[in-house]
């Protein structure tokens, strides 16, 4: 929706960031923290729309659809999310292990790299041998 006023509030600093919807109904907020955070977005003559519980990662593009439904401005509509948000800006997945994996692994004098093996669908890159003609 074009002009829809957006506001995005993180749940671990309190920090507000605004912004507007393009004339496709598109917004961006750049440079945002790894954290939890709210999404609001309202416009006048329709359903005030609160999306909270939305996790972003370290390096992370997050594309949310927002949909407004028209009604009283009082009115709101308030989305709980525990699913994290589908990346389709690119390819890459990304994890995050959390202190508490590090000090429970037994790592042993091995290189911390090693963590990376724990996300699903990491492999070591394939060792290939050569043969030499001549």
């Amino acid at each position: 929706m074009p002009g829809a006023q957006i506001r995005v509030r993180s749940g671990a600093t309190n920090e507000m960031r605004s912004t507007l919807t393009s004339d496709q109904g598109q917004f961006t907020v750049a440079n945002l923290a790894p954290g939890l955070y709210e999404v609001t977005c309202e416009r006048a003559g329709f359903k005030k729309l609160v999306e909270s519980g939305i996790e972003l990662f370290v390096d992370q593009t997050a594309r949310l659809a927002l949909t407004l439904h028209v009604g009283e401005t009082s009115e709101a509509i308030t989305v709980t999310t525990t699913l994290p948000p589908l990346n389709t800006e690119n390819g890459t997945k990304g994890d995050v292990i959390v202190s508490q994996e590090m000090l429970e692994m037994p790592l042993n004098g091995r290189n911390f790299a090693d963590l990376a093996f724990l996300v699903p669908g990491v492999a070591p890159k394939a060792l290939t041998s050569q043969v030499m003609r001549g």
